[in-house]
């Protein structure tokens, strides 16, 4: 995947037409223009340098500039008729105090003018610098003809007004680019490094762009993980908060999982590293919240068409008031400051970023609670789904299963412990969570697994493949009945309808030689916060479905558990993405809940796929939304969310434009002079600022920041339940 190009102040990612600007015989590109004016005036860099610092100097400086040019002004102002040789030399002093701030602080707004007009493009430096400098021209030919009036505080007050909220919007991007960014800084430059199989054989301290897959690393007490592995030796707790949100410690051992970023609390462990560089979860992790940063929603599209139409549209009434004025009632200057108060109000700042604003404060408030959101796209989707879709096994339920059972079919030829080898040697292969409970109870009673070859998964359907027992070689298919049916299996009389049902029950078939052999009966649990999903759903006026591809008795056990009217079993992926497309072709707006790749079909079907439980490579799946934490009310909360988020921007935008439209009416009957339309133009930028700020206060699961803000790694938090990461 392509890096994406990024704003060369904020650090967003660009899409759709960016701003450019040449630096030197360098040319950048901005996200708008407000990152590029201030990139500009400050000489390039981002917040927090010393360019930035600069900047704050230049725009502290044109604001005593102003002050004195303000306090000249009120003298004129106060007194019309002081004589002439008093008047012009206050004319002199205005123009000297206001030259450095017009042609200083608005330089950059003429130069993105000039640049943008021969492309056709109209955007707020058109507007800013048509007001400006028609009113410092109009001043210094004033000032040299001995004229009456000067406008050179208008002049230099609308820039210094304009630049303050350009300047604050530039940096709230910023500040939330750059919570976005944290987590790169938190993984360690160096790793131990083991020289041999063991810890006897010595450590080295390498750069992390040496260690290679299989490289045996040792983590020490409060040391972070370098690189996504698995647990070789030892025993620990790890803090996971940075990448999934969950505030307390997990417990981890031998054969267990540990994610780069993570932090190594109280034990020492050995582990193998399994993906490094760009594979590890943290590096998907910053992809996709590149792309996310970058990507734009529909509806923003619309609004830059809207307000590079409106600029253009504002532009020919603000002549037509001239017109008016001038011509209908003979009174240019009073046309002249009503035409500039329309241009400066009119400018579109406040429309332009309602949108970004509000969309980048949600998926920044999702990241804290470890819910990743592909694009920004996903959350005007999510905020109009009326149909919640749950999948049944390790999504409802928690997907720690115990087998209850192994049953043979008299005609099968091996006993039960002789299944069970079979079942857990081709289950060894996979990362189901079925296939790793068979294998953990078949190792508990001290067995040895068979050689597999020509092992291939079927992803909800069942795995196959060769195992090898001594000289005789099955060629095992496993799976459920309906999968192990349609592949033209039999069903032995014996199994069909004679075992009894226990609970939250699952069942995987085994069978060969074209006829099912035996059945492996593995219990199952709700999933804690199962209950509370479904009935915060349902509590948002959200009709909630279970599907699953188990057996109906225990598939009804489950949705009646729960609450839950509509439900299916049985299905296979193609047949649930036929129930979700059913759904769909009756006007639902349908979100799915899955646990990864095994729900890959409707995940991708689905008008919002959701998966949580998830495994170390987000490339592969088909979700547009990722739970990184095992926590099922995140998928409630985060659909909550997207309706905030969006309700936030329908209120942006309604205020943006509503505003303007008062503002340029008031502005042409004379009632906002042109300060005070520059005044009302901040004022509406940071309504539009503060109003999608509000969103950061929405409550999550504990109040706990994660993912990429910088506070979650300084602390060490109490101990708790290991939490279990599904690869299905």
């Amino acid at each position: 995947m392509q890096p994406a190009k990024i704003c060369a102040h904020c650090g967003l990612a660009l899409r759709g037409t960016p701003t450019v600007t040449q630096m030197g015989a360098e040319e950048k590109q901005f996200c708008c223009s407000g990152c590029a004016f201030v990139y500009q005036l400050a000489g390039g860099g981002q917040e927090g340098d010393s360019s930035e610092s600069w900047f704050l100097i230049l725009l502290a400086l044109g604001t005593v500039l102003s002050g004195f040019i303000m306090s000249f002004a009120w003298v004129l102002y106060l007194y019309p008729n002081l004589p002439i040789h008093l008047r012009d030399q206050l004319h002199y002093i205005l123009l000297v105090l206001a030259t450095p701030v017009v042609l200083g602080l608005g330089y950059p707004y003429l130069k993105l003018a000039v640049q943008e007009i021969p492309h056709g493009r109209l955007s707020m430096a058109t507007l800013i610098t048509l007001g400006t400098v028609t009113a410092y021209v109009y001043s210094v030919r004033q000032t040299f003809r001995h004229g009456h009036d000067v406008y050179f505080d208008t002049a230099s007050m609308v820039i210094i007004l304009v630049t303050l909220g350009k300047y604050l919007q530039a940096r709230a991007r910023a500040r939330m680019a750059q919570a976005m960014r944290t987590l790169a800084k938190e993984t360690p430059a160096q790793a131990r490094r083991l020289r041999g199989k063991s810890a006897d054989q010595g450590e080295d301290l390498v750069p992390l762009d040496e260690l290679r897959a299989g490289d045996l690393l040792r983590a020490l007490p409060a040391e972070r993980i370098v690189v996504d592995g698995k647990i070789l030796e030892g025993r620990t707790t790890l803090d996971e908060s940075i990448l999934t949100g969950e505030s307390l410690p997990v417990m981890r051992g031998p054969g267990d999982t540990v994610l780069q970023g993570t932090v190594n609390f109280d034990g020492a462990i050995i582990y193998q590293a399994v993906k490094v560089g760009e594979g590890t979860l943290q590096a998907q992790i910053e992809r996709m919240c590149a792309e996310a940063l970058g990507a734009r929603m529909p509806l923003q599209t619309l609004v830059d068409r809207v307000s590079a139409w409106f600029v253009g549209a504002v532009m020919l009434f603000a002549l037509g008031v001239v017109a008016y004025y001038g011509v209908l009632r003979h009174e240019p200057l009073l046309g002249f400051l009503n035409a500039l108060a329309i241009l400066v109000v009119a400018c579109p700042c406040a429309l332009g970023i309602a949108t970004p604003m509000a969309t980048f404060v949600g998926l920044q408030r999702a990241a804290k609670e470890g819910v990743l959101i592909r694009i920004p796209e996903n959350l005007e989707r999510m905020s109009k789904v009326d149909t919640v879709v749950f999948d049944k096994t390790g999504t409802l339920t928690d997907g720690k299963l115990s087998v209850l059972d192994v049953v043979t079919s008299v005609a099968a030829g091996v006993n039960r412990n002789a299944l069970l080898q079979i079942a857990a040697s081709l289950e060894s292969s996979s990362e189901h969570h079925l296939g790793r409970a068979i294998v953990k109870e078949f190792r508990a009673q001290g067995g040895e697994l068979l050689a597999v070859e020509d092992f291939q998964n079927h992803p909800g359907e069942g795995i196959e493949g060769c195992v090898l027992a001594g000289e005789e070689v099955y060629s095992v298919l496993l799976g459920t009945s309906v999968s192990l049916l349609n592949k033209g299996l039999s069903m032995p009389a014996d199994l069909e309808g004679s075992l009894p049902e226990a609970g939250l029950e699952s069942r995987v078939y085994v069978g060969w030689d074209g006829a099912i052999r035996g059945v492996v009966r593995l219990q199952d649990h709700l999933r804690p916060g199962a209950e509370s999903a479904v009935r915060q759903c349902q509590g948002q006026k959200l009709e909630v479905h279970l599907l699953s591809g188990d057996r109906s008795a225990s598939t009804q056990l489950v949705a009646a558990e729960l609450g839950i009217k509509q439900w299916a079993a049985e299905r296979l992926p193609g047949e649930k993405v036929d129930y979700v497309e059913a759904l769909q072709r009756s006007g639902r707006k349908v979100a799915m809940v899955g646990d990864g790749v095994n729900d890959a079909p409707a995940l991708a079907k689905a008008d919002v796929g959701i998966a949580h439980q998830i495994g170390t490579d987000l490339s592969k799946e088909a979700a547009d939304v990722h739970i990184l934490a095992g926590d099922i009310t995140l998928v409630p909360w985060v659909l909550s969310l997207s309706k905030k988020t969006f309700r936030h921007i329908q209120e942006n935008l309604f205020w943006a434009f509503v505003y303007n439209v008062i503002a340029i009416a008031l502005a042409a009957i004379g009632w906002l002079r042109p300060v005070m339309a520059a005044a009302a133009m901040l004022v509406s930028s940071l309504m539009v600022v503060g109003n999608s700020l509000r969103l950061e206060r929405a409550r999550g699961r504990r109040g706990k920041a994660a993912l990429w803000d910088s506070s979650t790694s300084d602390s060490l938090r109490p101990a708790a339940e290991k939490t279990e990461v599904s690869t299905a």
